[in-house]
């Protein structure tokens, strides 16, 4: 019984590393978070991109890039710079390019990038005006298909704050007339964008 008294009261008085460096979690805590999601890796196996994400407190936003790790010796770098609302990071099947959907500034509609991965910039190759909603590369590598909304008929009206919406069978909270969403064709480049589908 003695030498557990002695015992406790060492515990006591000398703490444990582990009780020494127990910390509460505060508020401050809960800025320093940092997020990752959408981990892709690359068709060789060789490299893996991911969306990294950390929230400016000031901006009242999350400010996300992409993040390219080399497996081999765990070396990572960011591939974008001064891009917001990143997403979506895609591989082309020869890995020699990364498509990614952005917005080429903040609360403007998501474009569609490309980077080639031996060097350069990012070049948007979409100019859709409600954005570019999903997408997926071609089979050789050589252009991407991707889905975007069809632009209001009604836009100019709409900017005039004319856009009342008749409510059919649509969900009450409906705000807007539903717009079609078409399937579109690319070039990796940009230089040729074909429309596939077509009506409401």
């Amino acid at each position: 019984m003695r030498t557990f008294l002695i015992l406790a009261a060492a515990l006591v008085a000398f703490p444990t590393t582990a009780q020494a460096a127990a910390h509460t979690l505060g508020f401050e805590d809960l800025r320093k978070i940092v997020s990752v999601r959408d981990p892709q890796i690359s068709p060789d196996g060789k490299r893996v991109v991911f969306v990294r994400s950390r929230i400016d407190w000031k901006a009242d936003r999350y400010d996300t890039e992409l993040v390219l790790v080399d497996v081999s010796d765990n070396a990572s770098h960011v591939l974008t710079r001064d891009k917001s609302e990143v997403s979506m990071p895609r591989w082309s099947t020869d890995a020699a390019r990364l498509a990614y959907l952005a917005s080429p500034q903040e609360k403007k509609p998501p474009q569609l990038y490309v980077l080639r991965m031996d060097g350069g910039d990012s070049q948007k190759i979409t100019d859709a005006p409600n954005g570019v909603a999903s997408f997926a590369w071609r089979p050789d590598s050589g252009a991407l298909a991707y889905v975007a909304q069809d632009e209001a008929p009604n836009k100019k009206a709409i900017e005039h704050h004319l856009d009342a919406v008749t409510i059919t069978d649509n969900d009450y909270l409906t705000r807007e007339a539903p717009l079609p969403a078409h399937l579109w064709v690319v070039d990796n480049d940009g230089a040729q964008n074909t429309r596939l589908t077509s009506g409401t």
